[in-house]
C-alpha cells in the first residue's frame, strides 16, 4: 500500500528543539524518530511531504539508501493541503494511508487498511502519556478523498473531515505523539523504540 507521512509542518511545539531540524529528525535512543517510521512502513511504498528543513529529511534518506519519493511544500499547506498536493502521487490507487510525521502506533498498518470502507477511515487510540483516546494521526483513504480536498489554500485535515462522513477505526493500542516534549520524553525514557533495528526479525 501507498504511504503519505506529512512531514512538511513547523514542529512550534517542540521548539527550541526544531529551530534548526525538523520535528521527524529529533533524535530518540541515537536515531531520528523517522528512522522508526519507516521501518515500521517498511512493507510499504512511501512519499514523505517534506516542506520545513526539508533539505535535511532528503539527505538523511539519501545518506542511509533509503528508497523513497518525496512532495515538496513551498509554502505552508496545512495537512490538507498537503494531501491535495500528493493527488498525482495517488490518484491511482484504490486506498492510501496518510500517517501524521509525528505519530507512531504499535499495529499493522495492513491489519488497519483491511477495515477500510467508503471514503475515509481514521484511527482513534488511547494515548501512551494518560489513556485518553484521541485522534492518532493515521488515516486510509480512498482516492475519492480529492474531492473534497480540492480547495486553493491551506487547510487542516482534520477541519475538513468534520463535514465528511467517514468510518472510525479504534484501535487497542496505544499511540505516541512525539510532536510534544512530553511525547517526546516518553519515547526516550520507555522501551518503545530501545533496540529497534533496521534488520527482520
Amino acid at each position: 500500500m501507498r504511504v503519505l507521512i506529512l512531514a512538511g509542518g513547523q514542529g512550534t511545539r517542540l521548539l527550541p528543539l526544531t529551530k534548526y531540524i525538523p520535528k521527524t529528525l529529533v533524535s530518540i535512543h541515537g536515531q531520528p524518530f523517522l528512522y522508526y517510521l519507516l521501518r515500521w512502513l517498511k512493507k510499504h511504498d512511501v512519499v514523505i511531504s517534506v516542506g520545513y528543513h526539508r533539505n535535511a529529511i532528503k539527505n538523511w534518506c539519501k545518506e542511509n539508501k533509503l528508497i523513497v519519493e518525496f512532495i515538496e511544500e513551498n509554502t505552508p499547506l496545512g495537512t490538507g493541503g498537503a494531501i491535495r498536493q500528493a493527488k498525482p502521487f495517488f490518484k491511482n490507487n484504490r486506498k492510501f494511508a496518510v500517517i501524521n510525521g509525528d505519530t507512531f502506533l504499535d499495529e499493522d498498518l495492513s491489519d488497519i487498511a483491511k477495515t477500510h470502507s467508503g471514503i475515509a477511515t481514521a484511527v482513534i487510540a488511547p494515548s501512551v502519556l494518560d489513556g485518553t483516546v484521541r485522534n492518532a494521526g493515521i488515516y486510509i483513504f480512498s482516492n475519492k478523498i480529492f474531492k473534497t480536498l480540492d480547495r486553493p489554500y491551506a487547510f487542516s485535515l482534520e477541519d475538513r473531515l468534520k463535514c465528511v462522513e467517514h468510518n472510525i477505526y479504534h484501535s487497542k493500542s496505544h499511540y505516541l505523539d512525539i510532536g510534544t516534549h512530553e511525547g517526546l520524553k516518553y519515547a526516550k525514557e520507555s522501551k518503545v523504540f530501545r533496540g529497534v533495528r533496521w534488520e527482520k526479525e
